[in-house]
């Protein structure tokens, strides 16, 4: 008997003997989707009627959708008969509906993922059963269902559910590792997990405490840093206040490590790499140098400037930039802003097209002299890019 599995987590695919067979169905889109779709409803009869529904828009020119439906139906049982005798009768016809037929004998991923997310939620340590199971259905989860067919709404919300327990599995995972304190295999497994769901907050503190529990705990920070960067970059947001008081307790735990003067001395002169220009740090430090900032100034009764440069397309029909050149313009205006700006003054990205800074110990017309300089350097370097920038620029005001 012919060894058969099929892939619908990720990359789509029919395997059998080692093989894939997808060539041999052809290359349309709409008959592999319906395969899909089939085989998902293993156990249910589709009416000929709602597959029309689904596949055969309105917009869409077939004289005879009921007809076309059953010759593709045909041609896809008559290929995957070719491909193996194991599917011989694969889909079965009944009464005006069609359905794919649960006794042919072989392994869908999809369902076996299910299967043994339904065992590991029973577990309550980390037995080798356990271990073993939580790691074949990380394997079997290779990315979201049928990815490159997202767009089409029954298709996602069957996505959707396998991403949340896709999701369920993997915290039940880590809090079953952190019972045994296996930092890490906690450590691996947040970060397959995370190539899935980049943006998950849970796996990504799970992420950082098993870095620091595990010893490394620069590390730790260090993927806070890298968080915050993709949270700003993909959506335009800060890491929440859960996650930023998390960060917090990480750094307290990192510095109250250092016991001798002479290591913290050199582990901060370490850190400054770029001591003769401006300084960039995420918003959340922002905040907190801003505070430093408005006691000194406050103290010593000087001026302090807040300014916030952004950029727009020159076009006035496109609201949104491209995200690759935002990206690459962002970085040459940071360089520009590292160049022109005081090594006291601080520089941190506000949203996907803005950057704050903060500017003490400065006067309105110098601040005015600096923009345009700013300003004339950037356009030299970003004559290609058809974007503007521009600035506001306000005194900060502590009365």
């Amino acid at each position: 008997m012919a060894d058969i599995r099929i892939n619908m987590l990720g990359k789509f695919d029919i395997i059998v003997d080692g093989n894939s067979i997808l060539p041999i169905l052809g290359n349309s889109l709409k008959s592999i989707l319906l395969l899909k779709y089939l085989i998902l409803n293993k156990n249910k009869h589709v009416s000929s009627d709602a597959l029309i529904d689904i596949f055969w828009s309105k917009s869409e020119s077939s004289a005879n959708p009921a007809n076309a439906l059953k010759t593709m139906v045909s041609r896809l049982r008559a290929n995957l008969t070719k491909a193996s005798p194991g599917f011989k009768n694969c889909i079965l016809a009944e009464k005006r509906s069609y359905a794919w037929n649960p006794d042919v004998k072989c392994d869908v991923d999809v369902f076996m993922f299910e299967d043994l997310c339904g065992e590991i939620k029973n577990f309550d340590a980390l037995t080798d059963e356990a271990r073993a199971k939580c790691n074949e259905a990380m394997c079997l989860y290779g990315d979201d269902l049928a990815h490159a067919a997202i767009e089409e709404d029954w298709i996602l919300a069957r996505s959707v559910y396998l991403h949340h327990l896709y999701m369920k599995m993997v915290y039940k995972f880590v809090g079953l590792l952190r019972l045994e304190e296996d930092y890490d295999t906690i450590i691996q497994v947040c970060r397959i997990a995370l190539d899935v769901d980049t943006f998950d907050e849970t796996l990504n503190m799970e992420l950082m405490n098993a870095l620091n529990y595990g010893g490394d705990k620069k590390a730790a920070l260090l993927q806070y840093s890298h968080l915050s960067s993709v949270y700003q970059k993909y959506l335009g947001v800060e890491p929440s206040e859960k996650m930023v008081k998390f960060y917090k307790t990480l750094l307290k735990t990192h510095l109250a490590s250092e016991s001798d003067i002479h290591a913290i001395i050199k582990s901060l002169k370490s850190q400054d790499d770029n001591h003769n220009s401006a300084f960039v740090c995420n918003y959340p430090i922002f905040k907190d140098i801003y505070h430093i900032h408005t006691r000194n100034v406050e103290r010593q009764n000087n001026k302090m400037f807040l300014c916030l440069a952004n950029l727009n397309s020159l076009n006035p029909e496109i609201e949104d930039l491209d995200t690759m050149m935002l990206e690459n313009t962002m970085k040459i205006l940071l360089n520009v802003l590292l160049n022109c700006l005081r090594k006291g003054d601080t520089i941190s990205r506000y949203s996907p097209s803005q950057y704050v800074m903060l500017l003490p110990m400065m006067n309105y017309a110098n601040g005015q002299i600096i923009m345009h300089r700013i300003r004339s350097i950037f356009y030299k370097q970003c004559s290609e890019n058809l974007v503007k920038i521009s600035f506001q620029f306000e005194e900060i005001n502590h009365k």
